[in-house]
């Protein structure tokens, strides 16, 4: 499911950690106090960093609600956080919570499927 979500086309301001500098974004760590991206989610899946299958999901909630506190709601960065959000966590419903036990689920996330 993860890889799914990376792969779409308008996850890939969400692919990596802000560029607070490049950007010029000077007051980024003043508005979000725990930066959250999809690389760093793929990291910690891959080393088993994720104990439990909500964590994972909060992580990527995180980086979507993140997007959506600092941009203002007409930005373009705003509309993909939500569109991105909104379609994760119907998958992740379907997937997880309606559809596969919670036994290794965290595997089933990682996976293309």
């Amino acid at each position: 499911l993860l890889k799914r979500l990376m792969k779409r086309k308008d996850a890939w301001p969400f692919l990596s950690p802000v560029d607070t500098k490049g950007l010029g974004l000077l007051d980024y760590f003043d508005i979000i106090k725990t930066p959250m991206d999809l690389r760093t989610c793929k990291e910690r899946l891959e080393v088993g960093g994720y104990l439990k299958p909500n964590a994972l999901k909060e992580d990527i909630e995180l980086t979507f609600s993140n997007a959506m506190n600092y941009n203002w709601p007409y930005t373009d960065v705003y509309k993909m956080a939500w569109d991105l959000k909104t379609w994760f966590l119907l998958k992740w419903k379907e997937k997880v919570e309606e559809g596969d036990s919670n036994d290794d689920v965290c595997r089933h996330c990682s996976e293309g499927g």
